[in-house]
């Protein structure tokens, strides 16, 4: 009879031991030109050259969005689509774009990574191979002829012949793996139950166009061609240095 009771004990135990209640974490983005916040259809200074430019869309795929505490890695998000048109279009825009994540167990951490744009296995496939409840199922996303979905969309206008009007669209589409961004952002914050936690993250715009070398627009305001790989990579290569 002791056996069995014990036996019974142990089961009963466990059941008593509840998980923690999780947490909310928010990335709250935020665009900048160099200093200034970005707001969407207002005018700010090319690097470098002066030219009035201004954003009429700026929108990625995020993937892979993970925390760390020590080296232990929890994955929150495989891939979502994030467009920062209305939030940063003023004047009434926020200034700046919650992105949610519930259920998120508590405790503290050291780490928030991140992609931008759609890890390599994923690319390989097109939208036809999605359901139409996930992001990766929109064909305007995709680029048949690269086979490769469109990471970031970067449009909008500049006055390239002085006389004050931005009257020449441009269109710097990056895509193919090469092109992928990882960010990792090393942060100490804490997630507790039942609660949110915001974190801030910058993308400084200005960078794209000079983070490590000076992107001459002039010579490519469109990026739809294969052709134009260095131009993809340069622009992804300077993006890097313009997330915090």
């Amino acid at each position: 009879m002791k056996a069995y009771l014990y036996l019974l004990f142990i089961p009963m135990f466990f059941a008593g031991c509840k998980k923690d209640n999780p947490g909310e974490l928010i990335l709250r983005f935020r665009l900048k030109y160099g200093n200034q916040d970005l707001k969407m259809f207002e005018n700010y200074k090319y690097p470098m050259t002066n030219e009035n430019i201004n954003f009429s869309r700026i929108a990625f795929y995020i993937s892979d969005i993970g925390i760390s505490k020590n080296i232990e890695t929890s994955k929150l998000v495989d891939i979502d689509y994030i467009d920062f048109t209305i939030d940063h279009t003023a004047p009434n825009g926020k200034g700046y774009y919650e992105y949610k994540i519930r259920k998120v167990d508590p405790g503290k951490y050291d780490k928030v990574n991140f992609g931008i744009g759609v890890p390599a296995d994923m690319n390989a496939k097109e939208p036809k191979d999605f359901p139409a409840s996930n992001v990766l199922s929109t064909p305007a996303d995709y680029w048949t002829a690269w086979k490769s979905y469109i990471f970031m969309r970067n449009e909008g206008r500049i006055d390239l012949d002085g006389d004050g009007s931005t009257e020449s669209p441009f269109a710097l589409h990056l895509g193919g793996n090469e092109a992928y961004i990882p960010v990792e952002i090393r942060r100490t914050f804490s997630i507790a139950e039942n609660q949110s936690t915001i974190l801030d993250i910058q993308i400084d715009m200005q960078k794209l166009f000079n983070g490590k070398s000076l992107y001459n627009i002039r010579e490519a305001r469109q990026l739809h061609s294969l052709s134009q790989m260095p131009f993809i990579m340069q622009l992804v290569e300077n993006m890097k240095t313009g997330i915090n």
